[in-house]
């Protein structure tokens, strides 16, 4: 379907009710049976156009102005910890422990920082004492190796993820 430019859009209204005249000879005539059957003259469909515009920006103001605590609560209303009832700091903390979701993935994330950690302090040293390699080579070896894997591991991790399925598996 074609553009239609909004009011004040830098075009001319003769040719913003062209537009609109578009708009109304493809948009499907189910959408408008509740309407009486109107001539579409320019007048008319300028009106049209009129009142369809101060609706929608009706509609926008309206959503706009939530008040700030609406909002808010709106927005945080996913989290355990905005939950409106007075649960105590405890009962909480309990739902957030038997997450089964949030406990696999904390601990995953712990492992990896604790391995990476691990990594990026032993493996200059490992790689100029154990295998006795100069201090500048053994530097150049673990900037190619921090740079490579986490690269590597992100297109490898990306074709995996889509062989199984990907984020379009009815699963995901």
């Amino acid at each position: 379907m074609k553009s239609f430019s909004t009011v004040g859009g830098g075009r001319g209204g003769a040719s913003q009710i062209a537009d609109f005249k578009m708009f109304l000879e493809d948009v499907n005539d189910d959408l408008f049976d509740h309407q009486l059957d109107i001539p579409k003259t320019d007048n008319n469909i300028r009106k049209l156009r009129e009142k369809t515009l101060r609706k929608i920006e009706k509609e926008i103001k309206k959503k706009n102005n939530l008040s700030g605590d609406q909002k808010t609560e709106r927005e945080r209303s996913g989290s355990v910890f905005a939950s409106s009832s007075k649960e105590s700091f405890c009962t909480k903390m309990k739902k957030v422990c038997t997450n089964k979701i949030f406990l696999s993935l904390m601990f995953a994330l712990t492992g990896l920082f604790y391995v990476v950690t691990g990594i990026q302090y032993w493996l200059p040293d490992y790689i100029q004492n154990v295998l006795d390699i100069e201090p500048h080579t053994a530097t150049l070896y673990f900037v190619v190796v921090s740079l490579s894997a986490p690269i590597g591991g992100v297109i490898v991790g990306g074709i995996v993820t889509t062989a199984y399925g990907g984020y379009n598996d009815p699963k995901a």
